[in-house]
């Protein structure tokens, strides 16, 4: 299966998965992000969980934005405590996370949903700068 990544920013790129296009209601559902260093550096990245670490929207098509559950305001809490990594993503290498996503928002009501993610990264050579990596949008259908 292809990859799909998002536009370049700052010479990373960031890809959104599941492993189907189509779930019952009550199916757990996983969402898998790559997070890919394009440029020939590498690059510093603060890492906490992948709650915390990136951003992550969820659009029924008809109602709009779907928000987090208490689980996902509770799993992106927990990790704002202690103390914060970071780490070096070298020249292509991808790190990859997953995060549940039928847990971290409703997605009880049969529909189309679209999903998309964002990180905060530094800018190139500046930590003090930071620029934020959008990935590609994801269709998910949730059948009853």
């Amino acid at each position: 299966e292809k990859v799909v990544w998002g536009p370049p920013t700052e010479g990373l790129a960031l890809s959104i998965s599941v492993e189907k296009p189509k779930y019952p209601i009550s199916d757990p559902i996983t969402l898998n992000l790559a997070f890919k260093n394009l440029s020939d550096s590498p690059t510093l990245l603060a890492v906490r969980s992948a709650w915390a670490d990136y951003g992550i929207r969820v659009r029924l098509e008809g109602a709009g934005e779907v928000q987090k559950t208490e689980y996902a305001l509770r799993a992106i809490e927990a990790s704002g405590v202690g103390r914060r990594m970071t780490t070096q993503l070298q020249p292509a290498q991808i790190q990859t996370d997953s995060l549940e996503l039928s847990k971290g928002f409703d997605m009880s009501r049969a529909g189309v949903y679209a999903v998309s993610a964002t990180r905060e990264t530094f800018k190139k050579g500046n930590t003090s700068e930071f620029a934020t990596v959008t990935s590609n949008i994801l269709v998910i259908l949730i059948v009853p």
